[in-house]
């Protein structure tokens, strides 16, 4: 009986323990998935376990690899704690995803779900949630969970090669052991195709191993990618490895590209192993020269955990080691509190390879490093020194001295406290952070950096601590009013860093403006500038700079170009540097401006007046690149290849040089630019060839053709215009030499064009300066002022010149005066379809008057003051005048949105063959008009109204507006007007309201009804007496009918508008225009002589004998001047087209074929 219980017994435990063994997790997958195509834009959909299931399934499936997948729902594999599972597993165990015969590929988003109870108990290698995996896992958490193997293993992957990816964004809790290439997250990184980083990562657990062990990777390989990263990862595990290469974050990381990184590394776990033991990693090794920059750093890394280990034992690497024939980046913003302890070869920071000596900045031990049981190499640091120590690490750090420690008391990241107080006000634009003394600006160092865009103001002058040496501030982005105050003395010098007041990533969009930086010292390895080292997309606006600028180039162990400015050492991706001086001394390795050193962008109205060197290229504005426009230099500039305003330059325009150049390839302006236009250079230039140098142009170009125009050069020598080497490459037209007294003489000045000026009060010595346009900023409290027929022309010109468009498309203008055009002035409209104006345009309740624009035959079909308008046009008239063309009004032919506000047209005659407005022709996408009104005549053959001719878009809006003119349709078979909107493609909002008009046209032959359709308040005159809608003239000019239209009208009681109600306060605004009669007075293509055109002549009769005549193309170009013999004259031309012949006050239009 007993031998048949212990057998019983015996069967029960065997049985028993086969239920025991976890099974593998086999969970039936879903036929398809719900949602989703599985690519990068439209990933599947996980939503339940048997989804995940699937994904399992295509993961290694050689036909559905390479699929993307989300998670929207949490998985777990096991129930329990996995602590436990070492001696008691859990029911199923995980069959890992790849290995080494069948790479998983997928791109899994967890979107913040988790993953719980993964078990994994293997002697196999490639062991984790994915075993082999190549694409990007990121966004997902692992927990709970227990993964043990042979080789490659992680909770995350046991190896992971990136494709545009890697990991990035998980966090882990979980127990990993293995042998080698064991990693808390990932067994081993690959880095390929710009992929395989792990970034952005969290563990927490344990991590155990023999070689290559790490808490977040074991090992990072980077041999084959464009680039290699890691950033943001804590480790919080404990790391053991009985081998070598064992660290807090990693074991071994092997770099062998240009592009490479660590950066905001943290480990607080215990550090454990027997041979290259490092708090962030056993060993690190590069193979290759890293670039140099604040996106190659390998800064602000920290440990606090205890390192242990035999041999190569450090408190951030057991070693720094780098290949032959690479220099070693350069250790910065970091420190080690935890204790260190080894036997041989032992640092406080990190033991080097070989010869290599300077590889540490600004990083420093905390901690107690012991060598062996007795010899004591670093002594813990006290709180109160590790306060003092907080400056030294850089502006990113501030001290842990709140009542509740978050680091134990060593020094933190700004942001890692949320509640630290940083500087007056709330970051915006009504209230700015203020800036009002040293201690301000300090913090205005650390704030910058924690916060993505903040809006700063500088409230006074401030007294730089020369003391203290400023390191550039890197930022996000930033709005920083200077306010018109200085910085004095400041202090940026860092031979083996970047020089500047800030620095930005490649993020970042900077505004800068109003500040002066005075008396400046900054001095730089690879890029340095008093405002900034390195801009991206920036907007700099009334700076100036004074004292000296370095940028050092090659020094110590560190080898590369550089990139000195005044200003701006290097500026990517464009942007704008509008009123800035520069005084400071420039020098610089490879590239030295007085304003930029290199760069892509357009710089407007500035100047400098320092001298600049370079070894390679150097410019007074520009070292190379970029559009200047309005730029002058007084500077000496010397450099290999040289110009007075850049050494190499996209365009230079209306600018001039006066200071010496010197050096092999050498131009007044430029040595090499693709165009120069409206120029001058009096400067000397010192070269040895006369092939490479010239008083405009140096070498030229080699690649593509110059265009030089406009040129003037003071004769000195015997350099020419341009070198002589590439001369044939130079498209040259009007360009000329002159001597000294020559350029001080003003009628020489006059016919050097509309870029310059006479300079009547010496402040050039005489020589011409620049006219630069308007008086004013272009600011709403500034605006440019237009005073003068010539300064409208100059708008037009600018608006839609390519150049010069940028600067003066998107001001605020105000005319100061009103502005007669005489009958044979010819008139461009402002803007075009390319080009449209976009700023804002206040008449200041002024008349521009007597514009003659007819485009009939011509290319362009627009006629009107403004041609495309995308901004703003308020308190203008426009008085007896005409306008004829394909789309004709008085005010704009089209206007795209914002408003057109107290705007008139006064006798005005428009005549439009598609389109015909009293104030504007095409109307669209949300435009306003308000308080306007036509009194001219308005026809056409299809869309016309005494107001607006058509409307189209999205919105529109019309109120307190009237129209007492005639408008009329001439084809009534194609035609649609209204007196007020000739027709409109809208069916929805669209507003009109207290509005009325007098023509005696029926609105039903509109398409737009005035009977209120669209709106309320809207008036008309009565056609006859069955209209029984319109109202009766007698009403119409009564009291009553203006209390009717509401407080936005008046009473005419002066009869300045024939008795009909005007708006208020308008009565002035109908006053005679200067010079003219009430009605238009236009010139008639039928005078009183006799013009007719045959091919290639004019012939032109019934003059009286002596007369002079004028005969201009439709350009503005003169074909003929002079004084009629006879009573004909015949004049030749040499092109066909349109041409306008003037006699006395008659103008006659006539077409040459």
């Amino acid at each position: 009986m007993r031998s048949i219980l212990l057998i019983c017994l015996f069967l029960l435990l065997a049985w028993g323990n086969s239920l025991a063994a976890p099974v593998a997790w086999n969970v039936k997958p879903s036929k398809s998935f719900f949602k989703g195509n599985g690519s990068l834009s439209d990933p599947y959909i996980i939503s339940s376990v048997e989804d995940f299931a699937l994904m399992v399934a295509y993961s290694t499936d050689s036909t559905k690899r390479g699929r993307s997948y989300i998670l929207e729902t949490d998985i777990v594999i096991n129930e329990g704690n996995a602590a436990n599972w070492g001696t008691k597993p859990p029911k199923y165990k995980w069959i890992s995803l790849g290995d080494s015969s069948r790479e998983a590929s997928v791109y899994l988003d967890g979107n913040g779900h988790t993953i719980s109870g993964l078990y994994v108990n293997s002697e196999k290698d490639y062991q984790g949630l994915f075993g082999k995996v190549r694409g990007q896992i990121k966004n997902l958490k692992v927990v709970n969970s227990f993964i043990k193997g042979g080789n490659y293993v992680g909770a995350v992957a046991g190896k992971v090669r990136g494709s545009d990816g890697g990991v990035d964004n998980v966090f882990v809790e979980a127990i990993v052991e293995g042998q080698d290439y064991v990693g808390g997250v990932a067994g081993q990184s690959f880095y390929d195709d710009d992929g395989g980083a792990v970034s952005n990562a969290v563990f927490k657990g344990s991590v155990k191993g023999h070689s290559y062990v790490g808490g977040i990777f074991g090992a990072g390989s980077a041999d084959y990618s464009s680039s290699a990263y890691s950033s943001h990862c804590d480790n919080y595990g404990s790391v053991v490895g009985s081998g070598k290469y064992i660290g807090g974050i990693f074991g071994h990381f092997e770099i062998d590209v240009a592009e490479a990184g660590l950066n905001k590394l943290r480990n607080f776990g215990a550090v454990s192993g027997a041979e290259h033991v490092g708090g962030i990693g056993g060993e690190l090794y590069i193979n290759r020269e890293i670039k140099f920059g604040h996106d190659y750093e390998f800064s602000y890394l920290r440990n606090m955990g205890e390192v242990f280990g035999d041999s190569y034992v450090g408190g951030l690497f057991g070693e720094y080691s780098r290949g032959k024939t690479s220099s070693p980046n350069v250790i910065e913003y970091s420190y080690n509190a935890g204790r260190v302890k080894g036997n041989d070869h032992v640092d406080p920071l990190f033991t080097l390879y070989g010869e290599d000596v300077v590889a540490k900045w600004h990083s420093y031990s905390f901690a107690e490093t012991y060598k062996g049981d007795l010899v004591l190499l670093d002594e813990r640091k006290t709180l109160e020194e590790l306060n003092d120590y907080t400056d030294s690490l850089g502006a990113y750090y501030i001290p842990d001295t709140g009542a509740t420690k978050l680091n134990d008391g060593f020094p933190i990241l700004i942001e890692e406290n949320k509640n630290f107080t940083y500087l007056k006000g709330s970051g915006t634009s009504d209230d700015p952070y203020l800036i009002s003394n040293m201690d301000d600006l300090i913090m205005f160092g650390k704030h910058a950096r924690a916060v993505d865009r903040g809006y700063y103001k500088q409230t006074a002058d401030i007294m730089y601590d020369t003391l203290r040496n400023w390191m550039p501030a890197v930022v996000k982005g930033l709005i920083y009013d200077g306010d018109d105050h200085k910085i004095i003395n400041f202090k940026s010098v860092w031979p083996n860093g970047y020089a500047g007041f800030i620095d930005t990533s490649y993020s970042s969009s900077i505004t800068v403006k109003n500040l002066e930086l005075s008396n400046v010292h900054v001095d730089g390895y690879y890029l340095a500038g008093a405002l900034a080292a390195r801009l991206y997309n920036a907007n700099l606006s009334n700076i100036k700079v004074s004292g000296k600028v370095v940028a050092r180039g090659k020094s110590g162990l560190f080898s590369g170009s550089g990139y000195a400015g005044g200003v701006v050492g290097r500026l990517h991706w464009g942007g704008t540097i509008d009123n800035v001086e520069n005084y400071a001394n420039v020098t610089g390795p490879e590239y030295a401006g007085g304003i930029l050193g290199e760069g892509s962008l357009s710089v407007y109205h500035s100047a400098n007046y320092g001298n600049i060197y370079a070894v390679r290229y150097a410019g007074g504005i520009s070292g190379a690149g970029g559009t200047m426009v309005f730029v002058k230099n007084y500077g000496n500039v010397r450099a290999n290849e040289a110009g007075g305003i850049a050494a190499r330059a996209s365009k230079v325009i209306g600018s001039f040089n006066r200071g010496q150049v010197r050096g092999v390839e050498v131009g007044g302006i430029a040595s090499e630019a693709r165009i120069l236009s409206h120029v001058y250079n009096t400067g000397n230039v010192i070269t040895d060839s006369l092939e490479v140098g010239g008083m405009i142009l140096g070498y030229g170009s080699s690649s593509s053709t110059s265009i030089v125009n406009h040129a003037y050069y003071e004769k000195k020598g015997n350099f020419g215009l341009s070198g002589s080497k590439n001369i044939f490459s130079i498209d040259f037209a009007d360009t000329a030499s002159f001597t000294q007294q020559q350029f001080l003489e003003k009628d020489v000045v006059q016919k050097m064009g509309v870029y310059f000026a006479y300079d009547e009060n010496g402040e050039n010595d005489g020589y011409p300066i620049l006219y630069e346009g308007f008086k004013g900023k272009g600011t709403t409290d500034s605006p440019y002022l237009i005073s003068s027929k010539e300064d409208l022309y100059r708008l037009s010109s600018f608006v839609k010149d390519s150049t010069l468009g940028n600067l003066y498309r998107t001001k605020k203008y105000k005319l100061t005066k009103d502005i007669v055009f005489e009958s044979s002035d010819i008139w461009e409209p402002i803007g075009s379809v390319s080009a449209s104006f976009d700023g804002e345009f206040d008449g200041d309740n002024h008349i521009i008057s007597g514009l003659n624009v007819d485009v009939t035959g011509t290319k362009n079909h627009m006629a009107s003051l403004f041609s495309y308008v995308t901004g703003s046009i308020m308190n203008l008239g426009v008085v007896n005048s005409k306008f004829v063309g394909d789309t004709a009004a008085a005010i704009a032919s089209v206007h795209y949105g914002s408003s057109v506000k107290n705007c008139w047209n006064r006798n005005s005659e428009v005549k439009g063959d598609s389109v015909a407005g009293g104030i504007v022709a095409v109307a669209t996408n949300g435009s306003t008009f308000d308080r306007v009104f036509n009194t001219g005549t308005v026809n056409g053959s299809h869309f016309v109204g005494g107001i607006v001719g058509y409307v189209r878009g999205s919105r529109f809006t019309l109120s307190n507006s009237f129209n007492v003119g005639k408008v009329q349709v001439t084809d009534n078979s194609n035609g649609s007007l209204s007196t007020l909107i000739g027709i409109s493609s809208l069916k929805d909002n669209m507003k009109i309201q207290k509005v009325y008009t007098t023509s005696t046209v029926k609105a039903e032959s509109g398409n737009y009804s005035e009977s209120g359709e669209f709106g309320v308040n809207i008036f008309y005159l009565q056609g006859d007496s069955q209209d029984s809608n319109g109202l009766t003239q007698e009403f119409m000019k009564s009291k009553e009918f203006v209390e009717l239209l509401g407080s936005e009208f008046e009473y005419d009681s002066a009869k300045v508008n024939n008795g009909y109600p005007i708006l208020i306060n308008s009565k002035a605004l109908f006053k005679k225009a200067p010079g003219a009669n009430d009605e238009p007075k236009i010139a008639k293509n039928i005078p009183l002589y006799n013009v007719a055109a045959s091919h290639g002549a004019i012939a032109i009769s019934g003059l009286a004998g002596n007369e002079k005549v004028a005969v201009v193309k439709v350009n503005g170009k003169a074909a003929w001047i002079g004084r009629a013999t006879g009573t004909e004259l015949t004049v030749h031309v040499n092109s066909p087209g349109i041409y306008f012949v003037k006699v006395k006050s008659m103008v006659a239009k006539v077409l040459v074929h």
